[in-house]
């Protein structure tokens, strides 16, 4: 299935069963705990990482002992949403990259686009950098931004985007600096 993550990071285990009543999940869960790069993901102190998908595959296998089962188990941990609280000087533009083409997908998704501030902006979300850049240029992009809403201080909707999808908030017509927050969830259509 194509799924849509902003970051993710995975721990592998390799766990040779030595009895059928091992407390496998325990064990594996200690030895991930007990390394340092395996524990970080886990323990999630900088609160990345909102979903956790566990496999785990079996092969029988021979060892000087005889036979016997040995577990291969993999944790993959992502993250379907980031956070932005930003401040833009009064005048400035910014760029966003919502969809980046670099990541190798080349399926559509969606995402909840939430935006707040106290001074009014301009939000344009457009399909490719080249809109930002002709936007620089002072072309009127308007037409051809995927949403466009004027002296705007919030908001929120649901929208399918494709890779090379961006935001641009403008603040050249603001009369303070702008301090917002940006959320952006990505869901699976």
């Amino acid at each position: 299935e194509e799924i849509f993550y902003f970051a993710a990071t995975e721990n592998l285990y390799y766990f040779p069963l030595s009895s059928r009543d091992t407390d496998v999940g325990a064990e594996v869960v200690k030895g991930w705990i007990a390394s340092p790069g395996h524990r970080i993901p886990i323990l999630d102190y900088d609160e990345l990482w909102e979903h956790v998908g566990i496999g785990v595959e079996a092969t029988e296998t021979y060892h000087y002992g005889g036979k016997g089962v040995t577990l291969y188990i993999t944790a993959v941990f992502a993250s379907f949403e980031t956070i932005y609280d930003d401040k833009l000087e009064r005048g400035l533009v910014q760029y966003l990259i919502i969809y980046d083409k670099r990541t190798g997908h080349d399926f559509d998704a969606e995402v909840t686009i939430m935006f707040q501030s106290k001074e009014g902006v301009d939000l344009y979300i457009i399909p490719d950098r080249e809109y930002y850049n002709a936007f620089l240029k002072r072309s009127n992009i308007q037409r051809d931004s995927i949403v466009y809403e004027r002296n705007t201080q919030y908001y929120n909707d649901t929208i399918d985007i494709e890779p090379g999808y961006g935001l641009i908030i403008d603040a050249s017509n603001s009369r303070n600096d702008v301090e917002y927050s940006l959320s952006l969830i990505y869901n699976q259509p």
